[in-house]
């Protein structure tokens, strides 16, 4: 849930956030809706992980991006 509490804190927390750093996880889905500026997200997958393997990096990040945030992917050897 680290990565679901980054989003949301990023977006929801009292102070602005310049930057989310999402490893191994999914975007929270009620944060899709809500009609807030994005900060920049960078994206980690690792290479071993069975849970958020690096193919399903480029849809989440497709969806932030038309969510409006700035988008980098990476991945990682090893697990999560």
């Amino acid at each position: 849930q680290g990565v679901g509490m980054a989003y949301r804190a990023g977006l929801l927390g009292r102070h602005a956030c310049h930057a989310i750093v999402a490893v191994g996880g999914d975007v929270p889905p009620e944060l899709a809706e809500l009609a807030r500026a994005w900060p920049r997200v960078l994206l980690m997958a690792a290479e071993q992980d069975p849970y958020f393997p690096p193919a399903s990096a480029p849809a989440d990040a497709a969806e932030l991006r038309a969510l409006g945030a700035a988008v980098r992917e990476r991945t990682f050897p090893g697990e999560p």
